[in-house]
């Protein structure tokens, strides 16, 4: 026996033989595989793409600026690298806190609070009248940029489970898009118009998501784990009306306050059921950024040295262009400490940059073929061979070649691991869960740059070897990890 409502889609069935009604249900899942794909996962991956190019832009922001600074302010190689560092330290921080928020407050208030943050402090590095200034507020900068992650937790919960992994790694060409807008930028203006230009115009697509973040959307699943059912019912009608499909039957699940778990909780992540996963992805995590950053680091050095990649790279500042000094007088100024990008330099990084679309694409392939667990690991293996390679002397069009292959690889690493960990976490714990992995990272790219760019320098078999190193360790991480999540749904507090 069936009783239907007459204005939502609620029914109410005959439950039992005694003749008890209740109405029935459906769980955020069920109502999101039902709704698929359309247009408003379109609209949310545009306005997500503006986060991720800003992540992009900053990471080559300080690939392009170190070389620039260097010579503007005749900075040191170990100077140089603590530019890069104080912006992981920043992102280390801030992985943390805006995890938590996420999990605690809501994904949408965290993540435009990070992108408010990074525009200040953005603002605030292009006005440093001194390095110590741009230093400090840089730090701040990258605590900002440490929440930009979460775009892609938000973005996760709109996507159904067959799509999932096509959505999180085509939304990862919009990184390559910044990586390579960024390029250009740096091209285009720090020669001619100097760094503080080139940071301005970097931060432009941050006040993009800013002016259009109204209309992100709260996460549906974030806002049953609140007990806020009628907002997640309300976000759930604007996703039915744009994809225009039909919600299940029914009302969303209400769960009941005694069975709601604790939001946000770092202690929940090693807790018996999740320490070997969370202790693994933090060696994954920490590995696949260390090399990638590592690697993105060390291509405007490696690119800069002449004749070859065993060459040198000092230059002399007569050779400078004006942009790149302060204001003194040319005949007056040599910088012993100079490693200025050329036009071939730029171009090269350029080239290489776009590696990182053939990685997407492999990505993609090997997630869905042979699952999540073995892409890592292949995409390890494959990264470990090819880093190899810079133990040798090679020309110029050998070692674009080779970055070319290191960028697509290890950016595989980065989107497995990104596209791993918000699968195999709750709802109550996938902020905080991503925020922590990715603060490991952010440990991961503070050292790296005195690596790839110090230790490069007086000893690059060492350098290469710690990459390499860490990278076979993570070959069988990637075997031990519990969990196979391909096609699995995400899991969330009203599921049976």
């Amino acid at each position: 026996m069936e009783r239907y409502g007459n204005e939502k889609t609620s029914l109410l069935i005959n439950d039992n033989e005694d003749g008890f009604y209740q109405e029935k249900e459906y769980t955020v899942n069920q109502c999101m595989e039902a709704l698929g794909f359309g247009w408003f996962q379109i609209k949310l991956t545009f306005l997500v793409g503006f986060s991720w190019m800003s992540d992009a832009i900053a990471i080559t922001l300080l690939a392009v600026l170190g070389p620039a600074l260097q010579c503007f302010w005749d900075l040191s190689s170990e100077k140089t690298a603590l530019i890069s560092t104080c912006v992981f330290v920043g992102m280390f921080f801030g992985c943390w806190f805006w995890g938590w928020l996420c999990d605690t407050h809501g994904r949408k208030k965290a993540i435009l609070a990070s992108m408010v943050c990074i525009a200040f402090f953005g603002i605030c590095s292009a006005l440093s009248p001194s390095y110590v200034y741009l230093l400090a507020a840089l730090v701040f900068q990258g605590f900002g940029v440490g929440g930009v992650g979460q775009s892609m937790t938000i973005y996760s919960e709109f996507l159904t489970a067959n799509t999932r992994a096509a959505g999180l790694v085509f939304i990862n060409l919009f990184y390559v898009l910044g990586n390579v807008l960024s390029a250009v930028m740096a091209l285009f203006t720090i020669n001619k118009y100097g760094w503080r230009i080139f940071i301005l115009c970097s931060i432009v697509p941050v006040f993009i998501f800013i002016f259009v973040g109204w209309w992100l959307p709260e996460s549906p699943r974030y806002l049953v784990a609140a007990g806020k059912q009628e907002e997640a019912e309300h976000i759930l009608d604007r996703v039915a009306k744009d994809n225009n499909r039909k919600k299940p039957q029914g009302r969303l699940k209400i769960i009941e306050c005694r069975l709601r778990k604790p939001r946000g909780r770092v202690s929940d992540l090693l807790n018996p059921e999740n320490r070997r996963t969370t202790i693994i992805l933090w060696l994954l995590w920490y590995t696949s950024v260390f090399s990638y950053y590592g690697i993105i680091l060390c291509t405007t050095i490696l690119l800069n040295h002449k004749g070859d990649s065993c060459g040198s790279g000092r230059i002399d500042l007569n050779n400078v262009p004006a942009a790149f000094r302060p204001n003194m007088t040319h005949h007056v100024v040599v910088h012993k400490n100079c490693h200025a990008m050329s036009l071939n330099d730029y171009l090269g990084y350029l080239l290489t940059a776009l590696g990182e679309i053939p990685g997407l694409i492999l990505t993609y392939l090997l997630a869905e073929k042979l699952g999540r667990k073995p892409c890592m690991a292949l995409l390890f293996i494959l990264s470990v061979v090819t880093i190899s390679f810079l133990h040798m002397c090679m020309k110029k069009v050998a070692l674009v070649t080779i970055i070319f292959l290191l960028r697509a690889f290890m950016t595989g690493l980065v989107q497995s691991v990104y596209l791993y960990t918000p699968e195999v976490y709750a709802t109550n714990i996938r902020a905080v869960g991503l925020g922590t992995a990715s603060a490991m990272a952010r440990l991961g790219a503070i050292i790296t740059p005195f690596v790839s760019q110090v230790l490069l320098e007086t000893s690059p078999h060492m350098a290469i070897f710690l990459y390499t190193g860490l990278m076979f360790f993570c070959i069988g991480g990637s075997f031990m990890l519990p969990k196979e999540t391909k096609g699995m749904q995400l899991q969330d507090d009203d599921d049976d």
